[in-house]
C-alpha cells in the first residue's frame, strides 16, 4: 500500500517498487490527470484498475463513483432551500473526479439562471483544510457575500466551517456549507456537515473483484488469446443532510 501524497513523482518511485516487485495487479488513485505512471504499468502486463478517479484517455478498468450526479444534486439541494448566491470552492482540479463536480455544480446553478461571477468561485493548490478557511472569510467581506458554500471536498468544508467560526458567524443561519465525501470528520464537525457520500465500501469491492478477474483472465492469455474489453463501473452517490444547511435568512420565518 502506497501514498504518493498528490505528488506524480511520488507516484512514479512506487510503480517502480512495484515493478521491481513483480506484482500481478495495482489498485490505483491515479494521482493528476498525468497517462505515463499507467501506461508504465500497462506496457508491463500488469493488470489496473483505477478507482475515485478517472483518466478518460485510457482504456482501462475504472470504479468510479457518479461525481457530476452528486455535485449537482447538493447544488439543487441549496436551491430548493432557496439559495441563491451560491460559492463554490475547489481544489484545484488537478483531478478528473473534481472536475466534474464542479460542471455538475454548474449545470444545477445554470437550470436555475444563476452563473457564478469569478469572485463566487475560489480554486487552488495546497492544504485543503486552510484554502476552505481564508476562502470563507474572503468571501464574507464581499459586498454581497453569498448565503451557501458548495466546497467540493470535506477537507475544504471544515475549513470553511472554522473559518466561518474565527469570523464570527453562526451556521447555518448566516452561511449554508456542503461537502462531498463524507469522511468519518464530516458528522463530528460541528454543525454536522451536509455532504455528499460515494458508495466506497462498494467501490472497494467491485475494484478487487475486477483486479482478481483481469489477473485470472491474464493467466488465461498465456495459452490461448482472450480479447480483454475495459469496464467501466459507474455507481450512484447519496445526499446526506445534517445541521450544516438551512434556509437562508430572508427565507426563514
Amino acid at each position: 500500500m502506497c501514498s504518493a501524497e498528490e505528488d506524480s513523482d511520488k507516484e512514479a518511485a512506487y510503480i517502480e517498487m512495484l515493478l521491481r516487485q513483480r506484482v500481478d495487479g495495482v489498485i490505483l488513485v491515479p494521482t493528476g490527470r498525468s497517462l505515463a505512471n499507467v501506461e508504465r504499468l500497462l506496457r508491463s502486463n500488469v493488470a489496473v484498475v483505477l478507482v475515485d478517479r478517472d483518466l478518460p484517455d485510457l482504456q482501462i478498468d475504472r470504479v468510479i463513483s457518479d461525481n457530476v450526479q452528486g455535485a449537482y444534486q447538493v447544488a439543487h439541494y441549496l436551491l430548493g432551500l432557496g439559495h441563491q448566491r451560491i460559492a463554490i470552492v475547489g481544489a484545484e482540479p488537478h483531478s478528473e473526479s473534481v472536475a466534474r463536480r464542479l460542471s455538475g455544480v454548474r449545470q444545477a446553478l445554470s437550470e436555475a439562471g444563476i452563473r457564478p461571477t469569478s469572485e463566487h468561485l475560489a480554486t487552488g493548490t495546497g492544504q485543503q483544510f486552510k484554502l476552505g478557511l481564508v476562502t470563507v472569510q474572503r468571501l464574507m467581506r464581499l459586498r454581497n457575500p453569498p448565503t451557501a458554500l458548495i466546497a467540493l471536498t470535506d477537507m475544504l468544508a471544515v475549513g470553511a466551517i472554522h473559518g466561518a467560526w474565527k469570523a464570527g458567524l453562526r451556521l447555518p443561519a448566516d452561511l449554508s456549507v456542503t461537502g462531498f465525501d463524507d469522511i468519518p470528520l464530516a458528522s463530528y464537525v460541528l454543525p454536522e456537515l451536509t455532504t455528499i457520500a460515494q458508495p466506497i465500501t462498494k467501490m472497494g469491492e467491485r475494484t478487487v473483484h475486477r483486479l482478481l478477474q483481469l489477473i485470472a483472465e491474464r493467466q488465461v492469455q498465456l495459452v490461448e488469446t482472450v480479447e480483454l474489453k475495459p469496464e467501466c463501473v459507474l455507481l450512484p452517490t447519496r445526499l446526506i443532510v445534517r445541521r450544516s444547511t438551512a434556509p437562508p435568512r430572508t427565507s426563514q420565518p
